[in-house]
């Protein structure tokens, strides 16, 4: 059996019956919390689209202390919380399987990042491609963050045979 199908079926055991003792039963999200969870994650994708298509930001007056590339850190948080928001989605509804469901999320945060920096261009600001790093750059870091979470969870389960 291959790595990832090892993961795979221990996600799917420690999300499924491995709680079944635990009030609420099978284990997976309620439908509620799985809501409130999307609605999370949606609210903030749509504040990260409308923050970073809002038109000539840069006359706004600027705090004396930014450095000259202050925004490049604002992308890299802005995409830390949009990985960490589709990790916290996933790993809630069951269905993180570690390396494998990050390297999807990370295809998501690059397509999401290159739509992102080109539709700014209708609204006349630039696309940048250090833009484009720093927001791929938070989600790697999340997601190396997350799957090495993963994997020592998944050990542990092995570990002590849960």
């Amino acid at each position: 059996m291959a790595a990832n199908d090892r993961e795979l079926n221990l996600s799917v055991a420690m999300t499924g019956s491995g709680r079944a003792g635990r009030k609420g039963g099978a284990g997976r999200a309620s439908s509620r919390s799985a809501g409130v969870r999307r609605a999370c994650l949606i609210g903030y994708w749509l504040a990260i689209f409308f923050m970073t298509h809002w038109p000539r930001i840069e006359d706004f007056p600027h705090p004396p202390w930014l450095f000259p590339q202050f925004d490049l850190v604002v992308h890299f948080c802005l995409y830390v919380g949009w990985a960490a928001a589709w990790v916290w989605v996933l790993i809630g509804e069951g269905k993180w399987a570690g390396a494998r469901t990050a390297k999807w999320v990370a295809l998501g945060g690059a397509a999401y990042s290159l739509f992102d920096e080109f539709t700014q261009l209708i609204v006349g600001r630039d696309a940048e491609i250090g833009d484009i790093l720093a927001d791929l750059a938070g989600v790697v870091v999340v997601l190396a963050l997350a799957s090495r979470w993963w994997r020592r969870r998944v050990e542990r389960r092995r570990r002590w045979g849960g």
